[in-house]
């Protein structure tokens, strides 16, 4: 079990992600080149990666389509921009194009990432913010005065065997999971996003579930899943 002391410390570590971001209500900053430290610090802090070195591999290990603009920021929270990353759930590591050549970053150096996903969002991102993936990065989807729920997005390189035309073939295909956790008045649990399993896990099972179906929530949906978190971090206080 994981002592109280760390949820403690856990929860500073997310307010110190998200009270660093930008307000929802500011205009987005003007993307702007990268000076040559700023470059250099980047090329130094990544390392070349094969584009591809997963052609074997059907299916992609990147959470999005397309690599598109992004913000780094490392541990005194210094501002990278970049123009052409993605985020790579196989090895949890984001990954940028720089004169055509494709690079993976040391997450080592960088705490917290955003994603541009439309002008109006961001995908804010932490490391070492989840208990069970000290290593990996966590997306922070909802941040109360109670309640804190994070995405882990996990890919697996899994093989499967399939029959075609009296031969056996292996394949491999990339298989992404969204797990999703929660640090709830102090406790950290494991969400499973069923109704009646959120409800539990949050604390105010009957109140929820009737919330839920009054509003047509389904937990599984991020936009309604983020309304139940907001919903019970309001019956905590």
């Amino acid at each position: 079990m994981i002592p109280k002391t760390l949820f403690t410390l856990l929860l500073v570590c997310f307010s110190f992600f998200l009270s660093a971001q930008p307000s929802d209500e500011e205009p987005a900053a003007n993307p702007k080149e990268l000076s040559a430290d700023a470059l250099n610090y980047l090329i130094e802090a990544s390392r070349p990666a094969e584009a591809k070195r997963y052609k074997e591999v059907r299916g992609t290990p990147f959470r999005y389509k397309d690599f598109g603009v992004g913000y780094l920021y490392d541990v005194t929270l210094n501002e990278y921009f970049i123009d052409s990353m993605n985020y790579n759930g196989f090895t949890s590591q984001f990954e940028f194009y720089t004169d055509g050549q494709l690079r993976e970053l040391n997450p080592n150096n960088f705490l917290r990432v955003e994603m541009v996903v439309s002008e109006e969002e961001r995908h804010i991102y932490g490391r070492g913010i989840n208990p069970k993936f000290r290593d990996r990065y966590a997306e922070i989807i909802y941040k109360g005065d109670f309640i804190t729920g994070t995405m882990v997005y996990d890919v697996k390189n899994e093989e499967k065997v399939v029959q075609d035309v009296g031969k056996t073939l292996k394949l491999r295909r990339f298989t992404p999971k969204s797990l999703h956790y929660a640090m709830v008045d102090g406790e950290f649990v494991t969400l499973k996003l069923t109704p009646k399993n959120v409800a539990e896990d949050l604390g105010f099972k009957s109140e929820l579930l009737k919330f839920m179906k009054a509003n047509k929530l389904k937990p599984g949906k991020r936009e309604d899943l983020v309304k139940i978190y907001a919903k019970a971090d309001e019956l905590y206080e």
